[in-house]
């Protein structure tokens, strides 16, 4: 009996993860794989789910480099914690550490809301100083995280900090993602596309990149950066079109 009720609530649990880690597996390679010149060639709502799940892995990159994994070396080297001392009494130097990251993590993040909470214009305008400040609280977020997860792991463990445990990271990880998809977002990487004849595209010193179906193949010159130039070739139906690459930085009022 003790043995089939586990079963019972495992059943259901592993249901769903089996499938979503299908899932994510085959959207990871699909989203490693895929280039910018890539997205030309697929529907627009592929390139909306592939934009999503590049997100999602970002988000989970962020939390895993930037506090799972401090946060268990800390936990891991330091693990004679004890609630009495004068660390968990805020007394003494690591809680003077401890409160100076807090008040410059605060004054980072607060300054990052208040230009994210602006027009698209005044964003725009302040890209490096939202970049650089939003960095700074990821950064000084790092510091401070592995602190509470020391406490919880080693001392009371209270809801309160379980909340904190999960959400924090979260919060800020898509906050840092979604300010960086919003300056990517606003250069649009379009394509000048010129129509090129047999006889020209044989003079040229191409190399294979890949091919999109049985007919269709990805060129690129020698010499040249396949992100800036490249050659799409359909040789069954004899078109040959060359691609350049011509960012355009999106106005401010888009």
């Amino acid at each position: 009996m003790d043995i089939v009720e586990p079963l019972k609530v495992a059943g259901p649990i592993i249901t769903i993860i089996i499938p979503l880690i299908a899932l994510c597996y085959n959207m990871y390679f699909k989203v490693k794989n895929i280039t910018d010149f890539d997205k030309i060639f697929i529907n627009k709502e592929d390139v909306h789910k592939i934009n999503f799940m590049h997100s999602v892995f970002r988000c989970l990159l962020y939390i895993f480099i930037f506090y799972l994994s401090p946060s268990t070396i800390l936990a891991v080297s330091y693990h004679s914690y004890d609630p009495k001392d004068d660390a968990a009494k805020f007394d003494g130097w690591p809680a003077l550490l401890l409160m100076c990251i807090f008040i410059l993590f605060s004054i980072f993040i607060l300054i990052t809301i208040i230009v994210n909470l602006c027009s698209i214009q005044t964003k725009m305008k302040l890209r490096r100083v939202n970049l650089i400040f939003s960095s700074l609280a990821l950064i000084s977020s790092m510091f401070l995280y592995p602190f509470v997860y020391y406490a919880f792991i080693y001392g009371d463990k209270s809801l309160d900090l379980i909340y904190f445990i999960i959400c924090f990271p979260i919060v800020i990880s898509m906050m840092i993602v979604n300010i960086h998809n919003f300056y990517n977002n606003k250069m649009n990487s379009s394509y000048l596309i010129e129509i090129l004849d047999k006889d020209t595209l044989s003079k040229l010193s191409l190399i294979h990149s890949h091919t999109l179906n049985d007919n269709t193949t990805i060129l690129y010159e020698k010499g040249k950066s396949i992100e800036e130039e490249f050659y799409f070739c359909n040789f069954a139906s004899n078109v040959y079109l060359k691609y350049i690459k011509n960012t355009v930085h999106l106005t401010q009022n888009n």
